[in-house]
């Protein structure tokens, strides 16, 4: 907010400001002001796995979680990792009341997502690292110019997806074979040309196994190098 009163307002050209949070992160930290917006018997514990794939077994134990946690372990972290939620929630009503007491807002994209979700001790995990939904599907919430109010986007969309959404926002051209879609036309009640699945794969810390995952429509397919794969239908299971 204090760049935005000095500098914003003050610059001949448009302006990028990224703002990394930091929150909801491990550790799970909060304050007493915001755990109080939590009441704790609304968090729920997150249902069993029905079955245990190889997979999941390998990453429990390498997250340090071979013997499990107690249910009251297990509702104390999601109450602080909703709690540090809230936090944010604060963080980002500052920077939007800066906007307007600006004159900002009519003029400015904003746009609210994240890198990665969080497992919190669903499927008996924490972190991320993970084909599951607390991991891979992340908020993305846009505002700005010309952008539908109040519109719930149910296409598949990806990350890759913002880097060309910026270049439409400062008209700048697209060059040969760059990955991703503009989200404009589903901004905007467009068009949309993407395709009608997205692709995800982690390689990286906690995994004994290259992991891909394909989703299309209600399905998520679940790829494991060297063992069997799942496929979820979300709509019918959702905790997977």
């Amino acid at each position: 907010t204090e760049w935005l009163r000095d500098e914003a307002g003050n610059l001949d050209n448009p302006f990028y400001l990224y703002i990394g949070l930091g929150l909801p992160h491990p550790k799970f930290a909060t304050s007493q002001h915001y755990l109080d917006m939590i009441p704790e018997e609304a968090v729920d514990l997150p249902p069993v796995d029905a079955s245990l794939h190889p997979s999941l077994a390998y990453q429990r134990c390498n997250k340090n979680w071979l013997h499990g946690f107690s249910d009251e372990t297990v509702r104390l972290v999601r109450r602080i990792y909703f709690a540090m939620i809230a936090e944010v929630d604060a963080m980002v009503r500052t920077v939007i009341a800066e906007l307007d007491h600006l004159g900002l807002r009519d003029n400015t994209y904003v746009i609210f997502s994240s890198d990665h979700g969080e497992q919190a001790m669903e499927h008996r995990q924490f972190y991320k690292m993970s084909p599951y939904e607390a991991s891979t599907h992340i908020p993305l919430i846009i505002t700005g110019p010309n952008v539908r109010q109040n519109h719930d986007e149910q296409a598949l969309v990806s990350l890759v997806d913002l880097y060309p959404t910026f270049m439409d926002i400062s008209n700048t051209p697209h060059p040969d074979g760059l990955d991703g879609y503009s989200l404009m036309p589903e901004l905007t009640g467009g068009s949309p040309v993407r395709p009608d699945w997205v692709l995800s794969e982690f390689f990286g810390t906690s995994v004994n196994t290259g992991v891909f995952m394909l989703r299309q429509d209600d399905w998520k397919y679940i790829a494991y190098a060297g063992t069997d794969p799942q496929l979820f239908n979300l709509k019918e299971d959702p905790h997977e």
